[in-house]
């Protein structure tokens, strides 16, 4: 299965990952992003994304590059939580994050229901 990208039931930008990752693939998804934040705007709604990494695999060095470039990239956003990662992509999520100096709007959870209640406040 693919990644999805889509707006979900609580009104955020859906990212949900699937499987291996590279740079190509998560670009892609940014794209895709980009678009439905431009929706989210022209109907002077806020930016939330709420991203997936419960079913992710592995993700090479391009998928971490990309992920930094998306927080860049991205920069037409309110908030951004993460849930459901592993150990691995936890580290590399927050290096990436603090990297990018987007720390007090891009965090880390360890459910669904924090990073919802999050993206809420």
């Amino acid at each position: 299965m693919s990644n999805q990208v889509f707006i979900c039931k609580d009104g955020f930008i859906n990212h949900v990952y699937e499987g291996d990752q590279t740079y190509e693939i998560v670009m892609h998804d940014v794209e895709k992003i980009i678009l439905l934040s431009r929706e989210f705007r022209d109907n002077n709604k806020p930016v939330k994304v709420l991203v997936d990494y419960t079913n992710i695999g592995t993700a090479d060095a391009g998928a971490r590059k990309a992920g930094g470039d998306a927080i860049k990239i991205l920069i037409d956003y309110d908030k951004i939580a993460l849930f459901g990662t592993k150990a691995w992509h936890t580290l590399m999520a927050n290096l990436i994050i603090l990297a990018t100096g987007r720390s007090a709007i891009v965090k880390v959870f360890e459910t669904r229901t924090e990073a919802i209640n999050w993206l809420n406040k």
